[in-house]
């Protein structure tokens, strides 16, 4: 459990640093999470997931700059990047539903996810809910279940909640990859004692790393992706337990590496 709490801590901060800190919640300096419930000796959680039709969802924030093979959002600007990262996701939806793929690896996620916890010593009780947007940015970063919704849940054991984006993470080519972001519902992350569960997030294949090894799967254009959507559904699929695998996996190069 040590060893996978040094791993999260270079992962979030990896990502926090890449990304813009204030862009994830939990990416100022908090203790991180999972070193924070086995300091509590926490062995159970809550683990909210969304409730909603599957869809393929942008897996990476519009301004960041792995959206292509440079720096789109000088190139194209922030809005035009959303703007494009939307028409993508709105056509292999479209395609997906032609050739009638109706796979939802939302559950084989969380499933996935529900077993990896269970190793590192973490029983999770799932409670769907639905989500909603809580900015006017539209990237679905900034969704997370009503706070009405979250009352009702007692504070012991600790809540999560998933927010989890399978799609093209580029704009110029399209790239299948996931994202999730674990957070806590009762966060704090402004300096001092009462630090509580910086958030996590994850994205499978990770491309910010240069090069990326093995190298991701991608298609020259959104027409080629639409009329391959088989093989783009294919490999969302093929890395829905690598995600949830990448947690252990990290915690365990740490741990051979000391």
């Amino acid at each position: 459990m040590k060893a996978f709490s040094k791993a999260v801590s270079r992962i979030a901060a990896g990502l926090c640093a890449a990304c813009g800190a204030v862009l994830i919640t939990g990416c100022a300096p908090a203790t991180p999470m999972f070193q924070q419930l086995e300091h509590d000796r926490t062995t159970r959680i809550n683990l909210i997931v969304e409730k909603a039709p599957f869809q393929y969802t942008a897996p990476v924030h519009p301004e960041s700059t792995i959206v292509g093979a440079g720096f789109a959002t000088v190139m194209l600007g922030a809005m035009a990047v959303q703007h494009k990262l939307a028409y993508i996701h709105e056509t292999l939806n479209q395609k997906a539903s032609e050739q009638k793929i109706a796979n939802d690896y939302r559950p084989v996620f969380v499933a996935a996810l529900v077993e990896e916890l269970s190793k590192l010593g973490i029983t999770a009780t799932v409670i769907p809910l639905p989500y909603e947007r809580r900015a006017m940015n539209g990237d679905r970063i900034y969704y997370r279940p009503p706070l009405e919704e979250l009352a009702k849940i007692p504070k012991e054991p600790p809540s999560f909640y998933l927010k989890l984006d399978m799609g093209s993470c580029t704009v110029y080519k399209i790239t299948p990859c996931i994202r999730y972001i674990l957070n806590s519902t009762n966060v704090e992350t402004s300096p001092g004692p009462n630090q509580k569960y910086g958030g996590l997030p994850i994205l499978e294949p990770d491309l910010y790393t240069v090069p990326t090894v093995p190298a991701p799967m991608s298609f020259e254009s959104i027409e080629e992706a639409g009329a391959k959507i088989h093989e783009f559904d294919a490999e969302i699929a093929r890395l829905v337990p690598l995600a949830a695998q990448r947690l252990a996996v990290e915690g365990r190069k740490r741990a051979a590496s000391r």
